[in-house]
């Protein structure tokens, strides 16, 4: 892949299922999370969301270029915890 070239600034959002049929899948989506960050603009401003019967707001938003991967990655995987039903439409 190559990193995106344009230099709009935008805030985004990674809303991810917290449901119990992510249980195998965490690391997985962490890396994703990661990798997304790595390739996105580093002015960028970045929030977490994660849903299951509830939403629950996992990483306040932040400027990727004053992101620490490390605690982003430790917060992501301490806020996945795969627990009850997707209610995606409730």
């Amino acid at each position: 892949m190559t990193r995106c070239k344009t230099r709009v600034v935008a805030s985004i959002g990674l809303l991810v299922d917290n449901s119990t049929s992510m249980l195998n899948k965490r690391e997985m989506v962490v890396a994703a999370a990661l990798g997304f960050t790595e390739m996105s603009n580093p002015e960028d401003e970045l929030f977490v969301l994660a849903f299951n019967e509830d939403v629950s707001e996992i990483w306040q938003p932040r400027v990727i270029r004053d992101t620490n991967k490390v605690s982003l990655r430790a917060v992501l995987l301490g806020g996945i915890a795969a627990r009850g039903k997707t209610a995606l439409f409730d």
